[in-house]
């Protein structure tokens, strides 16, 4: 609103208040506002202006006054927008260095799962590294900025699906401890069913093999099992 009566007041002339006074009306009764007159008080003092013929000079003068008290009000907000500006540039500069320092000192995300010096490499790439620059805007996105961008909703799904399997789950100090106990027996269902069928086809061809090939084809079973129980 300030930068609209300034621009109003950088236009207006001279000329175009000695022809107008409802103009001058209007910009008098602005300046009296301006110093804390109530409105009954500002109507009054112009009343009093126009009956000594004094409201056209007063109106010219006050225009001076009204556009620096406007133009203080635009310096002011734009200084307060540059230093808020500034700040939030320092606090995200900040929240980034934290991010990426606690990465390099981070010992693993999921208990048993350490993480060495590529794993970190690779997440901090995964960071930093841009894959899209939206045209339009000119900003860049990583690669999981950039697939939220694509799929909001199929992205929001799939944050609460891996939720309710528990890889976002957190402590009593509000660390996260992501559980993966469901993945691994899935996985290990997975591994049991594969095992079931391969029992099954053995058993179809039981009374067809030899001691020999049964053995074997046994031994290959028992081969497969333990690999699964240690997968």
């Amino acid at each position: 609103m300030m930068a609209q009566r300034l621009e109003f007041f950088n236009q207006i002339d001279e000329e175009s208040i000695k022809s107008d006074e409802n103009l001058q009306k209007e910009i008098y009764y602005d300046l009296l506002k301006s110093k804390n007159f109530s409105d009954e008080q500002a109507v009054e003092a112009i009343q009093d202006a126009i009956d000594v013929k004094k409201l056209e000079s007063r109106a010219i003068k006050a225009v001076p006054e009204l556009k620096g008290q406007a133009n203080a009000v635009v310096t002011q907000a734009k200084e307060y927008k540059a230093n808020r500006t500034k700040k939030e540039i320092e606090t995200q500069n900040k929240a980034f260095e934290s991010l990426i320092s606690n990465i390099d000192a981070r010992q693993s995300f999921i208990d048993g799962m350490s993480l060495n010096k590529i794993h970190k490499d690779k997440i901090k790439q995964n960071i930093l590294n841009p894959v899209y620059k939206d045209n339009k805007s000119g900003r860049e996105y990583n690669s999981l900025m950039y697939k939220q961008t694509r799929n909001p909703a199929e992205f929001e799904m799939l944050i609460n699906y891996y939720d309710t399997l528990g890889l976002f789950n957190l402590d009593k100090e509000g660390k996260f401890k992501p559980d993966i106990s469901k993945l691994k027996q899935v996985a290990k269902t997975k591994a049991i069913n594969d095992l079931d069928k391969i029992i099954a086809t053995e058993d179809r061809n039981v009374g067809r093999n030899t001691s020999v090939e049964t053995s074997e084809k046994t031994g290959n079973i028992l081969d497969m099992l333990e690999r699964s129980m240690k997968k």
